[in-house]
């Protein structure tokens, strides 16, 4: 038979794993009174939607990941409230366009409610199971410091066990190495 190549059953041996990996965790959380110690975070990779050229590279370097992890992308969409904390007038590529990126890319969409972002992406993860977020950073300087701005520290604080991976605006001029 054709469809049992060696592609197919390692794919199905995987799917097997993780089902009975789920179906006993779910078994000792019925039982009670046992510390189930949550499994690996396992759902898609998320973007935060941006607009501008870190929107795109941050689309990219999400699909990249998701590829390499061997799970889904998922675009997630700030609420009109959330835009103001998150997008600046005049950016190209739109949001719009860098959505359109995303789902060429293979991604799902999802969005946002809420006014406060840090807590919408947050539920967000956990309810999905993702254990990676890809942010667009927009600048990139000498005392550029990813894990000060207030977004990151905030998303940080929120889930210490989402990995947030920043996709920086590359600028215009290559930065010169420093040291001799």
């Amino acid at each position: 038979d054709r469809s049992l190549t060696n592609a197919n059953l390692a794919t199905l041996r995987e799917l097997a794993l993780r089902y009975m990996a789920q179906r006993a965790e779910r078994e000792l959380e019925r039982i009670g009174g046992l510390e189930v110690v949550p499994g690996p975070r396992a759902g898609p990779v998320l973007v935060l939607l941006e607009p501008g050229v870190a929107g795109r590279h941050a689309v990219r370097r999400a699909a990249v990941l998701a590829s390499l992890l061997r799970v889904g992308l998922m675009a997630l969409v700030p609420g009109q409230r959330m835009a103001g904390e998150l997008h600046r007038s005049g950016d190209s590529p739109t949001a719009r366009e860098n959505l359109t990126y995303a789902t060429d890319l293979g991604a799902t969409s999802a969005h946002l409610a809420g006014s406060d972002v840090v807590v919408a992406i947050v539920e967000s993860a956990r309810n999905r199971r993702s254990g990676h977020l890809v942010l667009g950073q927009r600048s990139v300087s000498d005392g550029w410091r990813p894990w000060a701005t207030p977004l990151v520290g905030r998303l940080l604080r929120a889930d210490p066990g989402l990995e947030v991976h920043l996709a920086a605006e590359l600028a215009a001029q290559p930065v010169a190495p420093r040291g001799g």
